[in-house]
């Protein structure tokens, strides 16, 4: 049996923590692709002539990737997400509501 309901508006902070929570998940697989260049690069960096403290470095920055990138991209989600929800109840005002066939 299907239902026809409409869509007025929808709450852009929960929208914006929902977003949030789908970019911190793809910022921590962002940093953990970021931690495997730098490990990459840490192993290589010895072995070109190159100081062992370069190779330290790299690495840690790669840590800190695995850290700070899930926190941006999760800030950066809430952000698109709550702007992106305004937007839509914007538009679904202009347009009167969007009509979805929902089935039970």
């Amino acid at each position: 049996m299907e239902k026809e309901v409409k869509l007025k508006s929808i709450d852009p902070v929960g929208f914006g923590a929902f977003t949030a929570i789908l970019y911190g998940l793809l910022g921590l697989f962002y940093g953990f692709i970021f931690l495997l260049i730098a490990s990459v690069g840490a192993s290589f960096s010895g072995g070109f002539g190159g100081s062992s403290n370069f190779g330290s470095l790299s690495s840690s920055i790669g840590v800190l990737g695995i850290v700070i990138f899930p926190i941006i991209f999760a800030i950066m989600g809430f952000i698109g997400g709550l702007i992106g929800a305004l937007i839509l109840n914007l538009s679904l005002a202009i347009i009167k509501g969007l009509r979805i066939k929902l089935e039970e």
